[in-house]
């Protein structure tokens, strides 16, 4: 492009942009050849923005020497691994003799980090309920319990990544004079610390406000007076409209919307969850859509193109019988059918192996993440 096109087109322009030093010696250069600023440019504009990373970032604390010590990931880490092997795991838990040398793991899927646990034992708590999956949004935090070692979690919460999350159930939290509204959706931790949701004085984390199925509740593994109505929440507690929770001397109100609070409802909050394997489907956009759950650990099953299948894949590219699925309790054995395509485990062609849950399984060009459903 000639230099005089190039001036026009910069003329043109009517909003701050940025030109890099070495493009102005160019211009200063073709311009007047003394090195001077050219007036042919404009301005040089540095642009203000917030950067949107292409992972929701994420950052832990655990406790070390008494204290909390804060752990950040590099930008681009899509996965992340917990357990007792401090070589295995970028999240070490070396005094749980119950774990294994990766207890759980954390894959980043499309704007959400699914929490999936491993292990052979079902030791992992996520918000004071033992589950063996769960799912961490944008701009919130959860304590994920292993044995009696808890982390904290935290997500970003920049509006590129809150803009998926859904806003008809929401709950309020009123901290002195301010109001914040949450969707149900985040979980929300309450404390001094500055990566909490929802800051008060006193300990840096006191506890955890978070939605199960459509009930809010609190609760706390920590030893403090982190209550609900006067009742201190070492197991989950149910939150009514206008319920109070108390940390120490410090008050919080909260407000629910009505799919929260419904009317004369009673219920419980489980201790703990019964759950399935399941394969999840992850679409072109990298998005967990439909999901197949596994038979009773024993079970022998197909999966392929063929109506007949137990799983049906509806895609050209696995085969008519592709594959065997063998469950057990917390894996999968997958024995490959000699299919036209392959059938891969976190990227290695495979004839038949073991699945593990935070994998993710390719029949074909089709990708699953395995995981459990409750």
């Amino acid at each position: 492009m000639e230099l005089a096109k190039i001036k026009e087109n910069l003329y043109n322009l009517n909003y701050p942009f940025q030109v890099s030093d070495e493009t102005r010696a160019i211009f200063d250069k073709k311009n007047n050849g003394n090195g001077k600023t050219s007036k042919s440019l404009p301005e040089r504009k540095i642009i203000n923005r917030r950067h949107v990373p292409s992972v929701l970032p994420l950052k832990a604390f655990i406790i070390v020497k008494g204290g909390w010590c804060e752990i950040n990931f590099p930008p681009k880490r899509e996965f992340l691994k917990i357990g007792s092997d401090s070589f295995e795991s970028e999240i070490a838990v070396p005094g749980e003799t119950d774990a294994d040398a990766v207890q759980v793991v954390m894959r980043y899927l499309s704007g959400y980090w699914y929490i999936i646990e491993t292990g052979s034992k079902n030791i992992t708590k996520i918000n004071g309920i033992k589950r063996r999956a769960s799912v961490l949004t944008a701009g919130s935090g959860c304590i994920v319990e292993i044995g009696s070692t808890p982390i904290i979690l935290v997500t970003d919460d920049h509006p590129e990544y809150m803009k998926n999350l859904h806003d008809d159930k929401t709950f309020k939290l009123e901290v002195g004079p301010d109001t914040c509204e949450f969707s149900a959706e985040r979980s929300v931790l309450i404390g001094s610390n500055e990566a909490c949701q929802a800051i008060t004085g006193g300990d840096e984390f006191a506890g955890v406000v978070a939605v199960y199925g459509n009930r809010a509740y609190a609760y706390t593994p920590f030893k403090n007076n982190f209550q609900v109505n006067g009742k201190i929440a070492e197991n989950p507690l149910l939150l009514n409209n206008e319920s109070v929770v108390n940390i120490g001397l410090r008050q919080i109100k909260v407000l629910l919307s009505r799919d929260l609070d419904p009317a004369g409802s009673f219920s419980l909050i489980p201790e703990s969850t019964n759950s399935r394997l399941a394969l999840l489907e992850i679409n072109r956009e990298n998005e967990v859509g439909n999901k197949m759950v596994m038979p009773a650990p024993g079970t022998s099953i197909s999966i392929g193109r063929d109506a007949n299948n137990y799983f049906v894949i509806r895609s050209s590219r696995v085969s008519r019988n592709h594959a065997q699925l063998i469950s057990y309790k917390s894996r999968v054995l997958i024995v490959d059918n000699s299919s036209t395509n392959g059938t891969f485990i976190n990227g290695d062609k495979v004839a038949k192996k073991m699945g593990f849950p935070g994998d993710i399984i390719m029949f074909g060009d089709s990708r699953f993440l395995l995981s459990f459903s409750e």
